[in-house]
């Protein structure tokens, strides 16, 4: 009877159903493959989170400084908040520093590329459940309404950099840290949150040559080449170019600036415990608080390195 009445509309319920299906099935599908979903907009705010790789990236900026040059015409902005020691359990910040997440508001962030796994992977396989349950609910807890989440895998422990005797070396924890069950698990995590994945392991794993200094932190040229695949997998230009250095020394510069206002030294005497500390004040005036000015007077030089950033895109 219904068919009767309504038959186009319902002789196209099924097809259309049919189609809803596959199309999510796609998606899956898509974010499964690692392969890009990222939108770049105008005036975007870009955030790297992580332990010391990421941490360390400010020191090169490769991979900012390949990002930008493939988003030339697009302004973007990037702040590196990747602090030592972090991982998905903990990000240790001194009093008064403020959580995680409240910095990621702070700075508007649009973009979040996360990189944990590696030093977590010392727990052993059997930690991998309550690894991926804190992964999940850190993503949880910065993802948003509109934020896009990068996750980078971790990368695998280089043991043949360490200057340990080859009969201790399989005493060492990291040489048989299962690294690569945890970029297996991420990957699954990644697919089931809809964020977009980027495998570094396996092209670190199976490369050629050395790419860590002590077999844990990237040396430069290991982060250059992270860069480059990081592009790769998301599907953009992923061969850096040497012409793009006098963008990098901009972007350098901008990074350190950038580390000295957000990590600035003496933090507990600025919004932290020893903030009453006499030290912070001013010599005449007791109750006028220097340090905090003197943070702030940053401000104007970091936004004077965005316009260098931008006058150097020029040249591409």
């Amino acid at each position: 009877m219904f068919c009767k009445k309504r038959k186009r509309n319902a002789c196209l319920l099924p097809i259309i159903s049919f189609a809803v299906v596959v199309w999510l099935q796609s998606c899956d599908l898509f974010f499964a493959s690692g392969k890009p979903d990222l939108h770049f907009d105008n005036n975007n705010v870009v955030v790297f989170t992580g332990g010391a790789n990421i941490s360390n990236m400010r020191k090169d900026a490769y991979l900012e400084t390949m990002l930008v040059a493939a988003h030339k015409n697009k302004r973007l902005h990037f702040r590196n908040m990747g602090w030592e020691g972090d991982t998905v359990y903990d990000q240790y910040r001194e009093d008064g520093f403020g959580e995680w997440t409240g910095h990621l508001d702070s700075v508007g962030a649009d973009m979040i590329f996360m990189q944990f796994g590696q030093m977590e992977s010392l727990d052993g396989e059997q930690a991998l459940p309550g690894f991926i349950d804190a992964y999940k609910q850190l993503l949880v807890s910065v993802k948003g309404n509109t934020r896009q989440l990068v996750i980078l895998s971790p990368l695998p422990f280089e043991p043949a950099a360490l200057s340990v005797p080859q009969e201790t070396l399989v005493s060492v924890p990291i040489v048989n840290a299962p690294v690569d069950k945890y970029v297996d698990a991420i990957e699954q995590m990644a697919k089931e949150e809809k964020c977009v994945f980027v495998n570094l392991y396996q092209p670190f794993k199976t490369g050629k040559g050395s790419f860590t200094g002590n077999g844990v932190h990237l040396t430069d040229a290991g982060q250059k080449l992270a860069a480059e695949i990081i592009l790769k997998e998301l599907g953009l230009p992923a061969a850096y170019r040497d012409k793009w250095e006098p963008l990098r020394a901009a972007i350098l510069h901008k990074n350190e600036l950038w580390f000295h206002y957000w990590r600035t030294g003496n933090w507990a005497f600025i919004y932290g415990n020893e903030y009453v500390q006499q030290f912070s004040r001013d010599w005449k005036n007791r109750d006028h608080r220097i340090l905090p000015e003197e943070r702030n007077a940053i401000r104007p030089y970091l936004d004077s390195t965005e316009q260098r950033i931008e006058k150097a895109k020029l040249n591409l």
